[in-house]
């Protein structure tokens, strides 16, 4: 090979390592802003026959992201779903980043759609501004659930029961305490941001509970998952999907931003559809 040719072989390779590395970027970029939609579909003989086909979207740790102007994406994947019920599993906002802005262009977009329920995350109480959010999110008519429970009522006068969870760092108590509650014949749904006390929240008694914070394990990896996540740290238990123990049926959102690490990877933003089922 002469020198030439030497140089040649060279300039291609360099040009063959620029392309590829631009080509991860542009995946990169295409994997943290490209939202997948799930959908999932969940039976329980207490859920009423009029309930059958209820459709509720679970958005979860936001983190202040944006997906377009006002939100206009997100949204318009949300409306695709034609939800009866919004449940948000908190980080709505970023503690380190707080953009209420951001946050506030979601809600007002998401009450349009739909009856919205909120709990709180670590990173909405860590945040000072979390008081102006709250305060938003009322204003715009969210129904903000801080160890509260709501009935969900249809045309038909048949109901289901969501009951709300506001961050913390055990349950236990909170639970025992609303023990009576969960113990009759109505279809029992839970919101907290934890996926990692679901051994605590299958002994309440609940049917069906929406979690998030886990991030999908941030960086998931073929036949083994997430690699690491809030609470629970490298390969992670709970990141994606269902969960079941005893009774109780336990779905985790990978949520839609970043918080500490800023970059997904094989782990697009998601949101997550459930459809209601009578058996």
């Amino acid at each position: 090979m002469d020198n030439k040719s030497g140089i040649d072989v060279r300039k291609k390779k360099k040009r063959n390592r620029r392309l590829i590395l631009l080509l991860v970027f542009i995946w990169l970029i295409w994997g943290n802003n490209d939202i997948s939609v799930t959908t999932y579909t969940y039976g329980n003989k207490k859920i009423p026959k009029s309930f059958n086909g209820y459709r509720i979207v679970h958005i979860s740790d936001l983190h202040n992201k944006a997906f377009g102007k006002n939100q206009k994406r997100l949204l318009k994947e949300i409306a695709a779903q034609e939800p009866d019920l919004i449940v948000i599993t908190g980080d709505l906002i970023d503690s380190m980043n707080t953009d209420i802005g951001k946050a506030m262009d979601f809600i007002w977009g998401a009450v349009k759609l739909a009856d919205v329920y909120f709990v709180s995350g670590n990173n909405d109480i860590d945040a000072s501004e979390y008081d102006a959010l709250k305060a938003g999110m009322e204003s715009a008519g969210v129904v903000i659930l801080e160890n509260e429970t709501a009935e969900i009522k249809n045309g038909s006068g048949d109901r289901i029961r969501l009951t709300g969870l506001a961050y913390s760092m055990h349950y236990e108590g909170v639970l025992e305490d609303m023990a009576d509650v969960l113990k009759d014949d109505i279809f029992d749904m839970l919101m907290v941001h934890q996926p990692e006390f679901l051994e605590t929240y299958a002994e309440s008694g609940t049917d069906l509970v929406f979690t998030g914070h886990a991030h999908g394990g941030q960086i998931r990896l073929p036949m083994i998952g997430g690699l690491v996540a809030p609470g629970q740290g490298f390969f992670p238990k709970y990141t994606s999907g269902f969960y079941r123990m005893g009774e109780t049926t336990m779905l985790v959102s990978r949520g839609l931003g970043n918080s500490i690490l800023p970059l997904r990877i094989c782990n697009r933003p998601e949101v997550v559809t459930l459809v209601l089922r009578t058996p």
